[in-house]
């Protein structure tokens, strides 16, 4: 009998004695965690690339766009009070990036002004195409900045008084910066500043251009 009591209180205190050292395993780091008495190893790469991609490191992919444009056009030979200087409009891009953070940039846009002085009705229109490469450098895990740096194609027509008055066309290269928002699921939103040099086009010495687009990827 007193043997069998020496047993039971030997495996009791073999318990009280494992019960003790539990706590120790309480507060172990978030790559384990216990399940019926077993320590078991969490695997973290999901969590990861997760992390990356939400810096940006992913693949965008395909994208199409629409927005308006709003360029201001400065000229040589004191033309600057006499032909119009803003233009408003229309443009459209496509681009898909390629390296991670960088994109291949293709833009069409069509452009309008309009200058009324001195008795004198001088309108305007522009067609403009550009080629560009962009490199993205995300701040968030849905919004980054990016640089550009491309060539540019742009057509031009003025009239006076509703009488042609001349045409030009010029080959150029585009320059700027701007921001791109995730909206929601594959839907974003991008602001630019661009400066666009244009080689004689109509006396023509630069153009600015704000961009704003609304775009799809796929």
């Amino acid at each position: 009998m007193k043997r069998v009591i020496a047993i039971m209180l030997l495996v009791l205190g073999i318990a009280i004695s494992a019960g003790a050292q539990e706590p120790r395993f309480r507060s172990l780091p978030d790559t384990f965690y216990r399940k019926d008495g077993k320590v078991y190893l969490t695997t973290s790469s999901k969590k990861t690339r997760k992390t990356k991609e939400g810096k940006g490191v992913k693949d965008k992919g395909v994208y199409v766009g629409i927005g308006p444009q709003y360029i201001r056009v400065n000229y040589n030979d004191g033309l600057n009070d006499y032909f119009p200087r803003d233009f408003f409009g229309d443009r459209i891009f496509v681009g898909e990036y390629f390296l991670d953070r960088f994109a291949l940039e293709g833009s069409f846009s069509s452009v309008y002004g309009r200058r009324y002085k001195n008795d004198t009705d001088v309108e305007a229109w522009a067609l403009m195409a550009g080629l560009d490469i962009i490199f993205s450098q995300p701040f968030t895990e849905s919004a980054s900045c990016y640089l550009l740096l491309g060539i540019n194609y742009a057509y031009a027509e003025w009239d006076e008084d509703g009488s042609w008055l001349l045409n030009d066309d010029s080959i150029g290269f585009n320059a700027g910066a701007g921001v791109e928002v995730d909206v929601i699921a594959k839907m974003f939103i991008k602001g630019d500043y661009r400066y666009q040099y244009m080689d004689d086009l109509a006396s023509v010495e630069d153009v600015h251009a704000l961009n704003l687009g609304f775009g799809f990827r796929w």
